[in-house]
């Protein structure tokens, strides 16, 4: 279920005291406070539904296209699935990342080498919001079915970055941010009349576009991770392309094995592309 908690947001010189109603748009709060508020909620939410559409490219990235939905859970640890556009199932948990195609078998990829999470949690992003500057309410629409107050601003940079507590996701988002030579993001966000929290997100990164939405809040997840013997190491794949099954008879059909392996080398690039950007 969603959760509730008396505190205190602290941001831009403003306090703002959290109560079990929160503070709902358009009983006097000023856009900031309303923005804030949102963001306190959020991290306080343990279960969610999003969709995440992007469009466009980072400095010399090639252009990409795509859409996502996330169903995320912090129990029994922070598990994300991961299901879009021509791809199979993908879990993400800490450092691995595994994918199913289609077939019941996963292959795994681990990330703790390079210092780097698997995926990143869109819920992680709604924090940079907390650095927005020129807030200002533009309007009220309805998303999703639910009416929401709209709200326009912009970040700098550097104050997003310093929202961001893990170091591997700040050195990570400080590279994209050089990469697209911007000193500030721009967003829009719709927040829930009814709930006070984000429903809708638009960033703005150069010629980067992404859209968060946020379908469900504190419903029942769970996210079921394969067990050891349905999973195999990307690593080992690399090194025995056969995966250690019988080589059949030459007598009969032969896999394209360089046809199965080019085609999961596509599904990678594929994911990479869909992986949300930490900022």
């Amino acid at each position: 279920m969603l959760k509730k908690s008396a505190g205190v947001v602290t941001g831009t010189g403003l306090v703002v005291a959290s109560t079990g109603c929160g503070i709902i748009p358009g009983l006097g709060a000023s856009p900031v406070e309303v923005l804030q508020q949102a963001v306190q909620e959020t991290q306080d939410v343990s279960t969610y539904r999003a969709e995440v559409s992007s469009s466009g490219s980072i400095g010399d990235e090639p252009a990409t296209e795509g859409t996502s939905e996330i169903v995320y859970t912090e129990d029994p640890e922070p598990t994300m699935e991961i299901t879009g556009d021509d791809m199979g199932t993908v879990l993400a948990r800490g450092t691995e990342l595994v994918v199913d195609d289609g077939s019941g078998e996963w292959v795994r990829m681990d990330f703790s080498e390079m210092g780097e999470e698997a995926f990143t949690d869109p819920k992680a992003q709604v924090d940079q919001l907390m650095a927005g500057e020129n807030v200002e309410e533009t309007g009220s629409e309805e998303v999703n079915g639910a009416g929401a107050t709209v709200f326009e601003g912009a970040y700098p940079i550097q104050d997003a970055l310093d929202q961001i507590e893990d170091s591997n996701a700040r050195d990570m988002a400080e590279g994209m941010y050089d990469d697209a030579g911007v000193s500030e993001v721009p967003f829009t966000v719709w927040i829930g009349d009814d709930d006070g929290l984000p429903q809708r997100i638009v960033y703005e990164v150069g010629d980067y576009e992404e859209t968060i939405d946020f379908l469900e809040f504190g419903q029942d997840v769970s996210i079921e991770w394969p067990s050891e013997d349905q999973v195999t190491d990307m690593e080992d794949m690399l090194d025995d392309p056969t995966g250690g099954t019988e080589i059949p008879d030459p007598e009969s059909e032969m896999p394209d094995l360089d046809q199965e392996m080019e085609d999961l080398e596509q599904e990678l690039e594929e994911l990479q592309d869909l992986e949300t950007p930490s900022y």
